[in-house]
């Protein structure tokens, strides 16, 4: 990730590593789910992959996000600029990936599991809209909610109020903003922010310890 002018470019190695890894499970957890076989994706290997690309990847992805927004230097228009590049990014992998191979071979060749019409697979709604998005909310209310300690019961609080939005919204509604077990994004938003304001909550204590500021 690219620093603002002025920001700290320190590399912290075992991050970089980590959420580099979560991108190569995810990666490989994908190319699993769509292209291998029902034998080799119920082998053990497909699920040690499918294991590593669901649960460790995405979180991993977006609490290390939420930790590099809380580093010295970060200004909200980068932040903001930050967040809109990464939602551009999403629907351009949709376009490539997805939508113009199904409008170019046809009905036939649209990816195991995507939505049926071409145009329904340019807005769905994968990693990268939910993290873009969440960094965008994150970064305007973080300027909101100062007080370090207040993001620890904001993460909390969000977390706890996801699933209630899922079940009164349903899939329709409360859904793409928080997930559920009836359907709605497969990486709802609500989620992600959670996560997001927990890495940056984190990261900021230890900011402040390690300077010594409180």
């Amino acid at each position: 990730m690219t620093m603002p002018v002025g920001g700290s470019r320190e590399r912290i190695a075992f991050l970089d590593l980590a959420r580099g890894l979560a991108i190569v499970f995810m990666v490989l957890q994908h190319a699993v789910l769509i292209f291998a076989t029902d034998q080799g994706e119920h082998s053990v290997l497909g699920k040690v992959v499918l294991l590593l690309g669901t649960a460790p990847a995405a979180p991993v992805f977006l609490f290390i996000m939420g930790v590099f927004l809380s580093r010295p230097g970060v200004d909200v228009r980068w932040g903001l600029v930050r967040g809109l590049q990464l939602i551009a990014l999403g629907y351009l992998l949709n376009l490539l990936r997805s939508t113009l191979p199904s409008l170019m071979a046809g009905q036939e060749a649209v990816i195991l599991k995507s939505p049926d019409s071409p145009l329904a697979s340019f807005w769905v709604i994968d990693i990268l809209q939910t993290a873009g998005l969440s960094y965008l909310l994150l970064t305007i209310l973080k300027t909101a909610v100062p007080w370090r300690w207040g993001w620890a019961v904001l993460a909390g609080a969000i977390a706890f109020v996801s699933p209630l939005l899922w079940r009164w919204g349903g899939p329709a509604g409360g859904g793409m903003a928080s997930g559920g077990p009836e359907g709605g994004s497969s990486f709802p938003c609500f989620l992600g922010l959670s996560i997001l304001s927990r890495g940056w909550c984190t990261a900021s204590i230890c900011w402040r310890l390690k300077t010594g500021a409180g």
